[in-house]
Order: C-alpha cells, then sequence, then structure tokens
C-alpha cells in the first residue's frame, strides 16, 4: 500500500459529478504543503455589543505538516475582536507539528462597523413642487453660427476636397 492525498477534483458543471480525481503519492516521513480551512471560533465582541459585521478574510491558509498529521481546519478564535480590530495569521494556533505559511501579518478576520441605513425623507407634493414641463423653442445657435445668423446666412460648410488621382 501507498500513502497519497487529493490534489484536485474535477466535477461536470452541469450535473456537478465527479469526474476525474488526481492523487499525489507522499512519503509519510516527509512533510508536505497543503491548503486548510479557517473556522471563526466564538461571536465577535464588536457584532454582540456594537452590531458590527465580522468579515473572514482568508478562508484558507497553506501549512506545511507530515501526511498523517494534516489538520481538518484551523480555528481562529474572534470572540475578543470589536469593532476595527484584526485578527492576524501570526494569532493563529497550529496544532502539534503543523507549521504555518502564510505571511504573520496577513489578516485572517476584521469586524467592520454597521452599514448606515439611508432614511429617504418623505416629502408631501405640494402645489409649488408641481412645474409644468418645458417648452422647447428654437435652438440657440453656436458660436460660429452666430456672426452668419446676425446676416441672414446659413453658416458656410467646408468644401469637399477634391478626388485625388488614386480615388479616381
Amino acid at each position: 500500500a501507498r500513502l497519497a492525498i487529493i490534489r484536485e477534483l474535477q466535477f461536470d458543471p452541469v450535473t456537478e459529478q465527479l469526474l476525474h480525481v488526481d492523487l499525489q503519492e507522499v512519503s509519510a516521513d516527509r512533510a508536505i504543503t497543503v491548503h486548510v480551512a479557517v473556522r471563526p471560533l466564538g461571536e465577535a465582541a464588536g457584532v454582540r455589543e456594537q452590531k458590527g459585521i465580522l468579515n473572514l478574510v482568508l478562508h484558507e491558509i497553506a501549512v506545511s505538516c507530515l501526511p498523517t498529521a494534516i489538520p481538518q481546519r484551523i480555528d481562529a478564535d474572534v470572540s475578543a475582536l470589536m469593532i476595527g480590530d484584526v485578527l492576524t495569521v501570526a494569532e493563529l494556533r497550529a496544532p502539534e507539528g503543523v507549521r504555518i505559511l502564510n505571511d504573520p501579518g496577513q489578516a485572517v478576520a476584521t469586524v467592520a462597523p454597521p452599514m448606515a441605513e439611508e432614511v429617504a425623507a418623505v416629502v408631501a407634493p405640494t402645489a409649488a413642487a408641481v412645474t409644468e414641463p418645458e417648452v422647447l423653442t428654437e435652438r440657440k445657435p453656436k458660436e460660429g453660427e452666430e456672426a452668419a445668423a446676425d446676416e441672414g446666412k446659413r453658416p458656410k460648410r467646408p468644401e469637399r476636397a477634391e478626388k485625388s488621382e488614386k480615388d479616381k
């Protein structure tokens, strides 16, 4: 028997049935790099007390470990986060034998202030608010047409260039 991990799953785009599985053989005594899901634990204090919104910025993290020690997920304790706080990769606790490879300063979760709801003021229609439609009049002459309009002539159109020998 050989030790292997799943590298890729391919699904049919319409029926979503599994079409193909790519496996990779691994050695039980050599560390491998895999991506593991991040799961928020608890309810953020900023959400509970200040009605903030928890944003999970990083859904997966890269870890290095032995194939027999791959965790199902990494838990991220968000219970102490207030509005404006950021939980970083450095604050995550990986199980024994698992090393997190992401940048320690990378954000995992944040708590944002609640969105302000805009309440549109209801304006009662008044007689002053009701207006008549605008009546259009003759168009106003443009700058170049003003002199011609004063003389009662149409503006002079540019003459067409004569055809060259190639165009004939």
